[in-house]
């Protein structure tokens, strides 16, 4: 696996990830092939690193991604300079879609909708998981804003995909339905 590959040359590795590690065997997964660090909600709230109060701070699936970045470039400062590895899974596209500063997120949603056929009937079907996708793409955002900060940036690759595609919006084919851009 690439994670082996490097790790085996001198590269740090690290996972992290709002959820329970174990979901989907992640973990086991992951330290088969040799990632050092796992940062999961387990060890988040083990280490007291982070108290979960509330819907603003953490939903069904684990805490939120805004929350997750910000966390990464804690426990990104405390790691070696070493060349890394390093993995995020983001949660905010998993029903039931709860994001923090909802009704924020669905006025942005709709008045990006307005100029868009049929933004007004989208917006009324699908507005939990549109107003998803903005948090998301704000998360991420703020994810590459700090690392352009950071001294390793000039050198580091970073490559986003999903683990699968947005199922609740309409889609055309079920060969959509197992989609995933890179």
């Amino acid at each position: 696996s690439v994670p082996k590959i490097l790790i085996s040359n001198g590269y740090s590795s690290s996972f992290t990830y709002g959820g329970w590690g174990y979901f989907d065997n992640f973990e086991p997964f992951l330290r088969k092939n040799y990632v050092e660090k796992i940062w999961d909600k387990d060890f988040i709230e083990k280490e007291e690193i982070y108290k979960l109060d509330g819907k603003d701070d953490s939903f069904t699936w684990g805490i939120h991604d805004k929350k997750m970045v910000e966390l990464y470039f804690k426990f990104k400062d405390t790691s070696d300079s070493s060349p890394f590895f390093d993995l995020f899974i983001t949660l905010s596209l998993h029903s039931p879609f709860n994001i923090p500063e909802e009704e924020k997120y669905r006025t942005i949603a709709k008045e990006r909708l307005k100029s868009i056929e049929d933004g007004e009937m989208l917006y009324e079907n699908y507005k939990e998981v549109i107003s998803a996708i903005i948090y998301q793409d704000e998360a991420l955002g703020s994810f590459m804003e700090e690392y352009e900060k950071r001294p390793e940036y000039e050198n580091t690759i970073f490559v986003f995909v999903g683990d699968h595609n947005v199922n609740a919006l309409p889609i055309r084919t079920e060969l959509d339905s197992h989609y995933v851009p890179l």
